[in-house]
């Protein structure tokens, strides 16, 4: 049978990890899941800290309460926005006052 990759390995490496929180707590789990990573791939060099923080996004994540999509959205809207103002302001002619006498114009 192929090695699970993909979505379908996270998932179940995390639900895995949610088991020894529940059995051992979460710094042996963060440990545990650390030392298996750098095991696999130690160039990853992923500590308990890393896995601490991925953790709590997960944690996060699956209250189905983030939306990225619509926050990505909502940056793209405010981005073209600001573009089109920037633009707008570099096209129309430039209102420049005169500094002194000197460039006033009779």
């Amino acid at each position: 049978m192929d090695k699970t990759r993909g979505t379908a390995a996270v998932l179940h490496a995390t639900r895995f990890y949610e088991g020894l929180v529940g059995e051992y707590g979460p710094d042996a789990a963060d440990g545990l899941m650390a030392v298996a990573i750098r095991k696999a791939r130690p160039d990853a060099e992923i500590t308990p800290r890393d896995v601490k923080g991925f953790s709590k996004v997960v944690q996060v994540l699956r209250t189905g309460d983030v939306d990225l999509q619509a926050t990505v959205s909502e940056g793209g809207v405010k981005a073209e926005k600001a573009t089109q103002e920037m633009l707008a302001r570099l096209q129309s002619p430039a209102k420049r006052e005169p500094a002194d006498e000197e460039d006033k114009v009779s």
